[in-house]
């Protein structure tokens, strides 16, 4: 089994305390620990007075390469407003969320693909340490019911709860426009339109499966997914 390295269970413990910090704790860690190194912003981004946070599994792949070109990457809304109060109010701020039951079937299905691969990424290695012994989606489903293991992948950003990525402990939710996987492309001509951003066309990388997820689910999975994503399921207004 591919282990991950003492550095990377350090990342993903202090990126879990990066979505629970106040600003200001969140300011002073990025000044302590070199600001220039953790800025959150894209080139692009910067420029065009616009950030996308990328919420994982939910078509932002494919948002950020239409707006600027660029790979994605996940980053913390708190993070924008810490590293820079002024551009962080002043740009037009938007998300794309999805529906979780889904969601976590993208992402299980997306992490147990690459299990035994050899480990050459962080995402493989947390994959074969924490899904080989889940081999299907519903034994991976119920194991969420040990608290211990749900401790572990639900701060994994992969499986984290969404209000996690685009809120700011204090203010809640800091988003202009919240658009939905289920409508994408409806909404991402939207959120330009408010935003006054030059429409684009968007590519559709990263496909799933193509799976109808409610095939996958018992009624017991699906209350199981209800419980840990309680607070997106309510804010978002989702249903099974």
């Amino acid at each position: 089994m591919n282990m991950l390295t003492r550095s990377e269970r350090l990342k993903i413990a202090i990126k879990g305390y990066e979505f629970l910090s106040p600003v200001a704790i969140e300011s002073l860690g990025l000044t302590v620990l070199g600001k220039k190194k953790f800025d959150p912003w894209l080139p692009e981004e910067r420029r065009s007075g616009v950030i996308f946070s990328h919420v994982p599994k939910s078509a932002g792949t494919s948002i950020v390469k239409a707006l600027f070109d660029s790979k994605s990457r996940h980053v913390p809304i708190l993070r924008y407003a810490a590293y820079d109060k002024t551009l962080f109010e002043n740009s037009f701020k938007f998300t794309v969320v999805r529906n979780p039951w889904a969601r976590i079937f993208s992402a299980y299905n997306y992490l147990y693909g690459v299990v035994g691969k050899g480990g050459k990424y962080p995402d493989w290695r947390w994959a074969d340490y924490y899904l080989s012994g889940t081999p299907s989606f519903e034994s991976f489903v119920l194991k969420l019911q040990d608290i211990s293991y749900q401790k572990k992948v639900m701060k994994y950003i992969r499986f984290r709860s969404q209000c996690d990525w685009i809120s700011i402990p204090g203010r809640g939710l800091v988003m202009d426009y919240v658009g939905r996987f289920e409508r994408v492309d409806e909404d991402f001509e939207e959120a330009c339109h408010i935003g006054k951003i030059t429409p684009h066309a968007l590519p559709h990388l990263r496909k799933g499966t193509g799976s109808e997820y409610r095939n996958a689910y018992s009624s017991k999975m699906a209350g199981v997914v209800a419980e840990l994503y309680k607070k997106d399921i309510q804010t978002f207004d989702y249903h099974f």
